[in-house]
């Protein structure tokens, strides 16, 4: 009798340990998962924080800035969901820095255009909508994908001269995720 609830005991404790431990394991994927849905929000607050510190206080907090949506960079007239939170969640990090962002909504044209030479000139809609908004700036940025990561650089450009006065760069994992923003379709 005393085996038989000695084997009764080891049985129930290994019934209770395998739960703890899939339990564990599952919070360690839960981690996992929230982990990389804020990477992309840590590393989009920390490209407006760098923008900012590299602008060299050419950007006042009163300044207006324009925000145009962050484009592929094999083919500047498309975006992407990915393209559009990376600038919702770059223009978050500026406001709440005190920065003033308007948005704009380009036209099938789009905000920039590139020179054979590979440089990027601000298109005449751009130079246009910032008088009517009275800005001396605009954000600009670009993604490129690879298998595991998706390379962002973001840029302050100033509207006057087409110079860029502050510049980042930085990569997020490929997760699912990111794959998704990246991939799908518009429905509209």
């Amino acid at each position: 009798m005393a085996t038989v609830m000695q084997n009764f005991y080891r049985a129930v404790s290994l019934v209770i340990i395998s739960t703890l431990l899939v339990g564990c394991m599952s919070m360690a994927e839960l981690e996992k998962s929230e982990g990389s849905n804020e990477q992309l929000i840590t590393a989009s607050h920390k490209a407006a924080n760098e923008l900012i510190r590299h602008s060299k206080n050419k950007i006042l907090p009163e300044d207006i800035l324009l925000a145009s949506t962050f484009v592929d960079v094999n083919n500047l007239a498309k975006s992407s969901q990915l393209g559009r939170t990376v600038t919702e969640l770059v223009v978050s990090g500026l406001t709440q820095k005190g920065y003033t962002v308007k948005e704009i909504k380009l036209r099938k044209d789009g905000g920039f255009k590139v020179r054979k030479n590979g440089e990027f000139v601000l298109s005449r809609q751009v130079h246009e909508i910032s008088r009517d908004f009275k800005a001396r700036f605009v954000l600009t940025g670009t993604y490129s994908t690879s298998i595991d990561f998706v390379f962002m650089t973001v840029r302050i450009v100033r509207i006057i001269d087409n110079t860029i006065i502050s510049s980042h760069d930085f990569a997020i994992d490929m997760d699912k995720n990111v794959n998704y923003l990246v991939n799908i379709q518009n429905k509209n």
